[in-house]
């Protein structure tokens, strides 16, 4: 048997939760987060801005 793809780029409906093109989906051994894309900044800006904070600051040496 053939499948047939009938609608993509939808928004769909998985175990009760709502997905919609361009939402960003991470899963694990533990479960699945769903951030929608509305929402992208709010949720993955301020720890990337951190790392980036981090990894632009110079380091202590280890001399002290």
């Amino acid at each position: 048997m053939r499948t047939v793809v009938r609608e993509f780029r939808v928004p769909v409906e998985v175990g009760g939760v709502r997905i919609a093109p361009g939402d960003l989906i991470f899963g694990d051994v533990d479960g699945v987060l769903v951030i929608p894309q509305e929402l992208e900044d709010e949720v993955i800006g301020p720890p990337l801005r951190r790392r980036e904070r981090r990894t632009s600051s110079p380091r202590p040496s280890p001399a002290g």
